[in-house]
């Protein structure tokens, strides 16, 4: 498990080595940040594969890469 993106994330996700991607969306946005899939040649394609929902308004969505078929 890894908290936030950066350099090591693109490796990473750049070497397929990331199984599932979770999300925490708020319902609130303040500011700018980095894009997570920015740079990376080859970004992963993503199935939605859950999604939580908490009284607060967050949602926790799950991902997982789709299988790249040769």
């Amino acid at each position: 498990m890894k908290y936030g993106n950066g350099p090591l994330d693109r490796v990473l996700m750049a070497s397929n080595l990331i199984d599932e991607f979770h999300l925490l969306l708020t319902p609130v946005a303040a500011g700018s940040g980095q894009h997570m899939f920015e740079k990376i040649h080859g970004a992963p394609h993503l199935s939605l594969a859950d999604v939580r929902r908490f009284a607060s308004g967050v949602l926790v969505l799950i991902y997982t890469p789709k299988l790249k078929v040769p």
